[in-house]
């Protein structure tokens, strides 16, 4: 993607410098100048992007920092389909997937901290390791998602659907499983 150098100097332009000067991880500046070397016009940032850098980059380890730190908005992924889509490691802190299709997505390692997936569907999602703490999972489908060693601390699973789901080494404490299957 090339990019007019006038751009550059403006303050809807994020480069690695910019990157480095508010303390990003290494491998973080390492993976944005891969894929951006000149630097990326954040006008640019769209909600079809979003998910494009989502399922096939490995900068989804990154998006929940970005966003936390006021560099990109985040779109709603309500309703979106992301079916068996590869979210391995991916920073979704916060993130709106209300009735969102993950069945079968790869979400091992996945921060979900404090996510809306009312209404989700997780149906056969692998969600190892992956950190749930105070999500809204409520009429959620986890038919046979695999939560092994997942942190569901807190999070609000009234209603979901866990028929089959591997609870094994999960954090339940604090979770709300009020007419959980």
């Amino acid at each position: 993607m090339k990019h007019n150098n006038k751009l550059k100097n403006r303050q809807n332009f994020l480069t690695k410098e910019k990157l480095k000067e508010v303390n990003a991880c290494a491998k973080g500046i390492k993976e944005f100048d891969r894929f951006f070397p000149n630097g990326f016009d954040l006008s640019l940032w769209t909600k079809d992007f979003q998910l494009k850098i989502l399922k096939k980059t490995r900068l989804k380890r990154y998006f929940g920092w970005a966003w936390t730190n006021n560099f990109l908005p985040m779109w709603s992924m309500s309703r979106v389909n992301l079916y068996r889509a590869n979210l391995y490691g991916a920073d979704l802190e916060g993130a709106n997937l209300e009735r969102t299709n993950l069945g079968g997505a790869n979400l091992k390692g996945a921060s979900l901290y404090g996510a809306n997936l009312y209404g989700a569907n997780l149906e056969r999602a692998d969600l190892e390791g992956a950190n749930l703490k105070g999500a809204n999972l409520y009429g959620a489908n986890l038919y046979g998602a695999n939560l092994y060693g997942a942190n569901l601390g807190g999070a609000n699973l009234k209603g979901a659907s866990l028929y089959g789901a591997s609870l094994y080494g999960a954090n339940l404490y604090g979770a709300n499983l009020e007419r959980a299957d």
